[in-house]
This record gives structure tokens, sequence and C-alpha cells, in this order.
């Protein structure tokens, strides 16, 4: 697999070989994988002249097998138009705790812990899943937030399990980053009277339970949707600035995701305002 050691796309690990041999390795327990694969997004492709307009620039398919059926995943490349982003906030954290959300196709979570603070953190099951303690940061490997986790960075996990199963894996750090299905909208549109808006709106809240020296402390922010103007200026035009070229790897995507000014991008059919 292309990008199993370095989670790079643009090629085969040194120590692979592309005709060499199958050499099987299990590297998740999980029900589902994803990855990399340059079927999806043929170097020939260029974005459309008319860049307006929706458009459809590749079709693509991948043959599996489920058992002993050969079947085959088929789909296209699109090209849309900007809409908007989805900007993910968290609101001023409790007192010795540094928060900030982290965007993405799946949020995540920055903490960071004063020395001293001993600091707990539920998943979203409501199971033990992070504490800071004198020794580090500890983390329930068992923990359905912890397994989600690994799996979206795409790196092995166990199952989740109700019995606890901690183990340090921050010898004396006071930070950890992880990533929460909590901070995530759950449509891939806001409703319509936010995308006619002509400013940003606010459309849900998050929290994640926490407890710092034993008392409540939830971590909270929100999820906020902003219109293509603004968030052409969120990502200081850098969508806007590109050739054209450069432009096509945000407009392949239904979502764009990452650090262009901290948005995640929706890239969709441009709707009229009313």
């Amino acid at each position: 697999m292309e990008f199993f050691t370095t989670s790079s796309p643009s090629g085969a690990a040194p120590s692979t070989a592309v005709d060499g041999p199958p050499r099987w390795v299990r590297i998740s327990s999980g029900d589902s994988w994803g990855w990399y694969d340059h079927r999806l997004h043929p170097e020939q492709l260029r974005a459309p002249a008319d860049e307006e307009r929706a458009a459809r620039l590749a079709a693509f398919a991948v043959p599996l097998r489920y058992g002993d059926r050969a079947v085959t995943v088929r789909g296209r490349v699109d090209f849309r138009p900007l809409l908007g982003a989805f900007l993910v906030s968290a609101d001023p954290a409790p007192g010795g705790l540094t928060v900030q959300a982290l965007p993405g196709r799946l949020p995540g979570i920055f903490l960071s812990v004063q020395p001293g603070r001993q600091v707990s953190v539920a998943g979203r099951d409501g199971e033990p899943f992070l504490r800071f303690t004198e020794a580090g940061v500890e983390v329930n490997v068992r923990s359905r937030t912890h397994v989600e986790d690994r799996t979206a960075r795409g790196q092995a996990a166990g199952p989740p399990s109700t019995e606890p199963e901690f183990a340090l894996l921050a010898p004396g750090a006071r930070s950890w980053t992880w990533l929460d299905a909590r901070l995530r909208y759950p449509d891939d549109l806001p409703p319509e009277p936010a995308l006619s808006a002509d400013g940003p709106t606010r459309l849900q809240t998050w929290e994640v339970p926490a407890e710092v020296d034993g008392r409540p402390a939830p971590l909270t922010g929100a999820v906020s949707w902003v219109p293509e103007a603004s968030a052409a200026a969120q990502v200081g035009g850098a969508v806007e600035g590109a050739e054209g070229r450069d432009r096509l790897p945000y407009a392949l995507a239904a979502l764009v995701v990452g650090a262009l000014g901290g948005a995640v991008l929706l890239l969709r059919r441009r709707r009229p305002r009313r």
C-alpha cells in the first residue's frame, strides 16, 4: 500500500516495490479502511475554462473482491464552484487549560494543561478517554474516541471496549491532540438560510466533558458556516489567486480539508440566493 508507512500519497515507501510479491500485514481491527488512490485523480485532469459552473472531469473504477465475488466501485470526479466553509471554534478554556479547535473533515482538539493540574476527558460514549497526571498523558486505548482518532489518521487500533485500558503514551507531556466526531457538523451542507446569508451563521455548539482537579470543566465551542466571499477571505485568497492547474486539487473533491486558513471548504453547485 503506497501511503501506509508515510501517509504520503505521492509514492511507495522506500522498502517496497510496486512489482514485488504481495505481503499482507494487519493494520486495523475495524470494519472500514480508507486509502489514497491515484485512479481518482489522473494527472491529465485540468480545471474547466468556466470555473463558475459545475463540470464532470473524469470517471473512475476500482476493482474489489467481496468474498468470492468480483465487484467494482465506480464514481466520478466533478469540479464544483466554491460555496462556503465550515469553521470550527473553541470557547475560552477553563482555568489552567489551553484549548484549540482543529478544523478538518473530522475536526480535532488540541489540549494543553498547566503543570500541577489533574485533568480527565470523557469520550463521546461517556467512557474514560484521556487524563493528564504527574506522569504525563495517559490514554484509554479501548476508548471508542481513541479508536476513531487512530483509524481516521490511518493508524492501527484495537477494538473499543467498555473495560478501560490506560497506557502512558506521552511521558512527561502536558499537551495532546486528537480527532473528535463531536466537533463535526453532521451534514455536507448547512440549511438553506445559512447558504443564503451574507455573513457567517452559527450552526451548532459542541461539548466535550472534562474535569480539572476533580471539578467539572467541559470543553466547548461552536461550528459556523462562512459563505463564499468570507470563506475566500479566510483562506487568504489561496484558491482565487492560484493558477488553474494549482487550483485543481481544491476543486476535485466534495470537501477540501485542512490548513487553508483553518477552514473546510465546501465545493458544491452554486445555489441561487432567495
